[in-house]
């Protein structure tokens, strides 16, 4: 009986069993990113992880809703070495997106992502020098495509590749860079880009509400 009644606010907020009706959808994914452009960005950083989370409403496999994301990225010793510096992009807005159901137990999706983000770095070394505090901000678009298969009733694990524009163009110079690695004016130019792909999860709150209840 508790659990009928816990579960009931979900269901009449999210409605009943269906692709139909409107509904509750949480998405996750777990990515490796890799960096595209600009050319001083791309020289310097590998990519270490891609996380993030979407609370959305979806009715007729159009959903909306929130999203939060994390990126991190590394100098390697591969691109310049003795530096480990790290970069950190913490990004929030909203996802646009639509879930096409190729058959009972898979689902196709598509969104993009619109967001704000606030890029900042530690392990910065700088030569004869302390490190200044250096933080930059920036908007995101970032177009996603998954793939989801269900396992269980109204969750899901899947594939996914997104690619992602951020209104920042990265320079070296401000997290000290440069001394350590030779740069052309050219590299410096571009908005930084990078591509993920890994690993999803799809969970419908109405769905997992509805076979409770």
């Amino acid at each position: 009986m508790r659990i009928k009644l816990l579960v009931l606010p979900l269901i009449l907020a999210f409605g009943a069993y269906g692709q139909e009706g409107l509904r509750g959808l949480v998405k996750l994914d777990f990515q490796v990113p890799q960096p595209t452009s600009n050319k001083a960005f791309k020289e310097s950083f590998t990519g270490i992880m891609d996380l993030s989370g979407s609370l959305c409403l979806s009715i007729r496999g159009f959903n909306f809703g929130g999203f939060y994301r994390y990126k991190q990225f590394q100098v390697q010793a591969n691109k310049i070495a003795n530096i480990t510096t790290v970069q950190m992009v913490h990004g929030t807005g909203l996802r646009l997106g639509y879930d096409h159901w190729i058959s009972d137990k898979s689902i196709f999706s598509s969104s993009i992502n619109i967001g704000y983000n606030w890029i900042s770095y530690n392990r910065v070394s700088c030569q004869g020098q302390a490190p200044a505090p250096f933080k930059e901000t920036g908007i995101s678009l970032e177009p996603n495509a998954n793939i989801y298969f269900l396992i269980d009733d109204g969750f899901g694990i899947g594939l996914m590749a997104s690619y992602h524009v951020l209104t920042y163009a990265f320079d070296p110079a401000p997290i000290c860079l440069d001394q350590f690695h030779t740069y052309n004016d050219s590299d410096k130019q571009g908005l930084t880009q990078g591509f993920s792909f890994g690993f999803c999860v799809y969970y419908d709150l109405a769905r997992e509400a509805s076979s409770d209840y």
